[in-house]
């Protein structure tokens, strides 16, 4: 509990407030090297931000927090520093090359310093699909791995978002003139968009907005975050290191049925991932699933030359697997599938692997060959 207790102070100075901050029991939650949790504020107890940390093997630890109006910063620490209180600091940051612009930071005490990230679309996607992190100030220059920053900041915004959801609305005065980043929605992770501060919390049943070309019913908040969950700890296993998230944008421009209606998608250079939640109230079989999917591919493979079908898993009589191809335009595009039971035995997951009908050389092809990979992961993961 000390790194939460550290995290929560941390936190507190982020979101500039001088009361501790105090954890929420039960929200604490690991993505990769990200830890963080939700906290309340002590001076009113009500929900006042979800923060995460990771530290570096620089001595630098770096955080994110998103409070409850979506404002989001980021800080970073070091005990090694000498700060001067309360001076600001102008911080250059670029992802991977491209500048990211800049902004000030204030030392809120002598080895802590944080910065509001503007309300940018492009700025949260460069957090999100980049690399490396490098912030300038003065004559200092640091340099931070971004692996597995997406799926992170999907559940930090979740977190927010399920609070929220979960908490007794409380009005809010207007604000004329702040623009502060409104909730993304996770099966896709979207960037922060401009909110009305007035606006009451959504409650938790209510769906994000519909994406129209998926298959089922939308998921719930809590549905989205442990998938997330799930999906990083399965893009952190071995097998899984040649492959990064993907935003939204991207998924839509693969051009590819399985990304454009998937809650989550990743991608290597040539193949695509992709994670579907298929809720309860689908009232769906792990067969009817793989019905419905196999329906959906043949549509899309209008105009083509289509084949399918189903296999048993040898590992778990739980799990529907299935792949589909579609040969047009001189290409055949091959997907491979498996259906997952989730935690409540109703809900499943709907896991994709997604390329082109290239041969290994060990007579699978490479769709297939990441598949089995995939699987694996999967079946380790989820415990089926």
């Amino acid at each position: 509990m000390r790194l939460f207790g550290a995290l929560a102070f941390a936190a507190a100075l982020m979101i500039g407030v001088a009361a501790r901050a105090e954890l929420i029991n039960g929200t604490q939650f690991q993505s990769g090297n990200w830890k963080g949790a939700a906290y309340t504020n002590d001076n009113t107890g009500r929900f006042s931000h979800c923060a995460m940390s990771t530290a570096y093997q620089s001595g630098i630890s770096m955080f994110f927090a998103i409070s409850e109006n979506y404002t989001w910063r980021i800080g970073w620490s070091n005990t090694s520093w000498n700060l001067n209180l309360n001076q600001t600091y102008t911080v250059s940051l670029s992802v991977d090359g491209v500048s990211a612009g800049a902004v000030q930071a204030k030392a809120v005490n002598r080895q802590f310093f944080i910065a509001e990230l503007p309300a940018q679309t492009t700025l949260f996607d460069l957090f999100r699909r980049g690399n490396q992190l490098t912030m300038v100030t003065g004559n200092d220059r640091f340099q931070f791995s971004l692996l597995g920053t997406n799926a992170a900041l999907t559940v930090l915004i979740n977190c927010t978002r399920t609070q929220l959801a979960s908490a007794p609305a409380q009005p809010r005065p207007p604000q004329p003139g702040t623009d502060r980043p409104g909730p993304i929605t996770t099966p896709q992770p979207a960037n922060p968009r401009p909110t009305q501060p007035s606006a009451q919390p959504t409650p938790s049943s209510a769906p994000p907005p519909a994406n129209p070309r998926r298959l089922w019913p939308e998921s719930t908040a809590q549905q989205r975050v442990e998938a997330a969950r799930t999906l990083s700890a399965i893009l952190a296993t071995p097998a899984m290191q040649g492959f990064r998230p993907m935003s939204e944008r991207e998924a839509i421009d693969r051009d590819l049925a399985q990304s454009a209606r998937a809650d989550l998608t990743w991608r290597s250079d040539l193949l695509t991932g992709a994670l579907d939640i298929v809720p309860a109230q689908s009232g769906l079989s792990a067969s009817a699933i793989a019905g419905t999917i196999i329906a959906a591919d043949r549509r899309a493979c209008a105009g083509g030359r289509f084949d399918s079908g189903t296999t048993a898993d040898p590992r778990s009589q739980r799990v529907a697997r299935l792949f589909t191809t579609c040969e047009a335009s001189l290409r055949t595009t091959e997907a491979r599938y498996m259906v997952v039971p989730m935690a409540d035995g109703a809900s499943h997951y709907v896991f994709a692997m997604v390329g082109p009908s290239f041969p290994s050389g060990d007579g699978r092809t490479e769709v297939a060959k990441m598949a089995d990979e995939l699987r694996q992961a999967v079946l380790d993961v989820v415990r089926q």
